[in-house]
């Protein structure tokens, strides 16, 4: 995998092509409705522990993954900044421009992590199921 660090409107970028894996949950993403938070939570933490630590703010963070069909993350990335007020394909394409014309099946954005903090101190998951 190669991580490139750039900077992004004055926000940290991490952006990263994942190799291909074996699907993290067979049928979770061609199932109707959205994949399990807990199988999204698992890849965010899997691909950028970095937004996890206590030492990086946790808050205004989101980690960005677009998923094949099987659950297979095929780009991933973190953003610093607040996603208060944009759409999970503002999010995709500002991080990844050459998604703007991808259609994709579904997305969302939700929690990270499950614990005890506060929702403003929680890093965030937002992710695109690409057709």
């Amino acid at each position: 995998m190669r991580n490139l660090i750039a900077p992004f409107f004055a926000s940290a970028l991490l952006v990263g092509t994942a190799r291909a894996q074996d699907p993290i949950m067979p049928g979770a993403c061609t199932a109707p409705g959205e994949p399990p938070i807990e199988v999204l939570q698992a890849l965010a933490r899997q691909y950028h522990p970095e937004a996890f630590r206590p030492d990086k703010g946790r808050g205004a963070v989101t980690v960005v993954l677009v998923l094949d069909s099987h659950c297979r993350v095929l780009h991933h990335a973190t953003r610093q900044g607040s996603a208060e007020n944009l759409t999970v394909s503002e999010i995709v394409v500002s991080l990844f421009p050459s998604l703007r014309d991808q259609p994709y099946a579904r997305g969302g954005i939700g929690p990270a992590t499950m614990d005890n903090q506060p929702v403003d101190a929680k890093p965030l998951v937002a992710w695109v199921i690409l057709l």
